[in-house]
């Protein structure tokens, strides 16, 4: 006789109550699709990547503790049944199928369980803009890119914007903070030249050039390979008025002209629209614009870079990384904005 026995029977031989014993000899047929009504939980088996059965079916399940991730296996490769993914940090939003995390000031981006490919877009402080026919700010630097990450603490540094330039002739304007997350910088925007040809610095994006009535002008500062444009140089008696003007800060989507700032980039326009973060521009978000500025009668204004840029003797918009406005004539001239990191991750 078979040993595999019908359920009931099993029950009714072990006296209505059910061990393990008198299971034993059930055929799997004879038990499953069966309701549970049970409000418990179901133990799968557990164990580390390296203790998976070397010969599995498909359809083996098990609860894999090196990935903490429930996986199965399809007949050729072991996958996870539901990713759990979980982190904290900056201002939360979900859309689209991602979770975005907004950091407009530093902290830090907390994994606590599972593993992930995480997608950043960083942006540094904009630069500050130049004194007296002075250029304008450079924006900051923008990298993006993307690294799977497991549970631990990230740092997320976001950099200041730099200070205007002191009120003297020859002076420069301070340069951006850079913003850091996970090993990868970018840099802050360069400070911008002042009255009688001081020079753009470098920097993410280089900072503009300063006008000059008789010395020679400014020149604009070098921009980041692959984070931002050059600052544009600055002019000398005989464009305008009598001094010159002051050159276009650099932005990360292109590079100043006199007096015009460089647009910013808008390849992370849908972060943008779904943080609200950014400068938007029809519709389009642009981050880190590099500052304009204006001859020294103030009267001939530039436009500053899409992306935050600081318009003649204003300040970048903060959490833009928009280079900060220099002045046309012996006036305030603007700091840089601050910059920003967004973080982001499939659901």
């Amino acid at each position: 006789m078979s040993k595999a026995r019908n359920l009931s029977q099993v029950i009714v031989d072990a006296g209505g109550d059910i061990n393990s014993s008198s299971l034993d000899n059930v055929t799997p047929a004879s038990i499953s699709d069966k309701a549970n009504t049970s409000t418990g939980a179901f133990d799968f088996p557990s164990g580390t990547t390296a203790e998976r059965p070397a010969s599995p079916n498909a359809g083996y399940t098990r609860y894999n503790t090196t990935l903490e991730q429930l996986e199965m296996y399809d007949g050729a490769s072991w996958s996870v049944v539901k990713k759990i993914f979980q982190a904290t940090g900056g201002t939360i939003v979900d859309s689209g199928g991602f979770r975005y995390h907004t950091f407009t000031s530093s902290g830090t981006f907390q994994i606590t369980k599972g593993t992930s490919l995480i997608e950043y877009m960083i942006v540094a402080g904009g630069g500050g803009g130049g004194y007296d026919v002075g250029g304008g700010g450079g924006a900051g630097g923008v990298i993006g890119g993307s690294a799977t990450l497991g549970a631990a603490s990230y740092s997320v540094t976001v950099g200041s914007g730099g200070a205007g330039a002191p009120a003297v002739s020859g002076g420069q304007a301070s340069d951006g903070g850079s913003s850091v997350f996970n090993s990868v910088t970018a840099i802050g925007g360069g400070g911008a030249g002042s009255w009688q040809g001081a020079n753009g610095r470098s920097g993410g994006s280089g900072g503009g050039g300063g006008g000059s009535n008789a010395l020679s002008a400014g020149s604009g500062g070098a921009g980041t390979a692959g984070q931002g444009f050059a600052g544009a140089n600055g002019t000398k008696n005989g464009y305008t008025l009598s001094n010159g003007i002051g050159g276009g800060g650099g932005g990360a989507g292109a590079a100043g002209s006199v007096q015009n700032g460089g647009n910013g980039t808008s390849a992370y326009s849908a972060w943008g629209l779904v943080t609200s973060t950014g400068q938007n521009s029809g519709g389009v978000v642009y981050y880190a614009g590099g500052g304009t500025t204006s001859d020294d009668g103030g009267g001939s204004a530039g436009t500053p870079g899409l992306g935050g840029g600081g318009a003649t003797q204003a300040n970048g918009t903060v959490n833009t990384g928009g280079g900060g406005g220099g002045s046309g004539a012996t006036s305030t001239q603007g700091s840089g904005g601050s910059g920003i990191v967004i973080i982001r991750y499939a659901l």
